[in-house]
């Protein structure tokens, strides 16, 4: 069985604990819950900062706001801003 939402792999973590499913991932969450999605995220967090090529946006345009500050987007890991010479 293939995850294809958080709750799913959460569940998939789970079941091979011999735990019970969830519903839903908000709200006060059991500590082997909240231990497995802990888990998921760090697992994903660092597959993505490995910087395969599938995951990179070359060229990305990111405009100032008002304030002339760039506001980055929380899906963003890693930024390399080129030398300007």
């Amino acid at each position: 069985m293939s995850a294809s939402t958080e709750k799913d792999a959460v569940n998939i973590m789970l079941r091979a604990i011999r735990e019970a499913p969830v519903n839903s991932l908000s709200g006060a969450l059991p500590t082997e819950v909240s231990m497995a999605r802990n888990e998921l995220l760090d697992t994903s967090k660092e597959v993505q900062q490995k910087g395969w090529v599938f995951n990179r946006e070359k060229n990305y345009s990111m405009t100032p706001n008002n304030s002339d500050e760039i506001s980055i987007p929380d899906n963003i890991l890693q930024i390399h801003i080129p030398d300007a010479s």
